[in-house]
């Protein structure tokens, strides 16, 4: 798909034969997919630091350094956290 595609109601399945087939496609799935990705992994990364039940100190901020598998990301957060500590 091209980026910045304009899409119109007349490029839409107009004829009941048209309409039937596209019922058998999964939007729905590939549209879920699609916000997962974009909702669900995102780089950001935060910790609190808490004593006596009340939060000293937070932060929350977008990770600096691109991580390659979850385990590395949670690496990452802990030594961020770590510097803070």
């Amino acid at each position: 798909m091209q980026e910045k595609l304009k899409l119109s109601k007349s490029q839409s399945a107009s004829t009941p034969a048209e309409m039937k087939r596209m019922q058998n496609v999964p939007y729905a799935l590939a549209v879920g997919s699609i916000m997962y990705a974009v909702r669900c992994t995102r780089p950001d990364t935060g910790y609190v630091f808490v004593l006596n039940g009340g939060a000293v100190n937070w932060k929350s901020a977008i990770q600096s350094i691109f991580a390659t598998s979850s385990a590395e990301a949670e690496y990452i957060a802990a030594f961020d956290a770590s510097k803070e500590a």
